[in-house]
């Protein structure tokens, strides 16, 4: 046990960092899309790129993470298209 009861592993249990339910979960989704918004504000290009495209995976059809990644890619430097947007998912 650690102390907390939830033994070594901690009260996420098996499944990576969040559990299996989490991807299923919004606030899972909305936790990752803010993730993905302050990494942009701290101009963590990288880090922002790779919440969006989770959310985008998770989440298709939300405008505001393809909006977020394109910003995120722009601000790495790069060039993406529409198309690398929608492939993404």
């Amino acid at each position: 046990m650690d102390g907390t009861g939830h033994g070594v592993r901690g009260p996420r249990g098996r499944g990576g960092r969040f559990g299996q339910r989490g991807r299923d979960d919004p606030a899972f989704v909305l936790a990752l899309f803010l993730l993905g918004q302050a990494a942009l504000a701290r101009r963590r290009s990288d880090e922002a790129e790779s919440a969006f495209r989770r959310v985008v995976s998770l989440c298709p059809g939300s405008v505001a993470a393809r909006q977020g990644l394109q910003l995120a890619v722009e601000h790495a430097g790069r060039a993406i298209g529409a198309t690398a947007v929608e492939g993404s998912a």
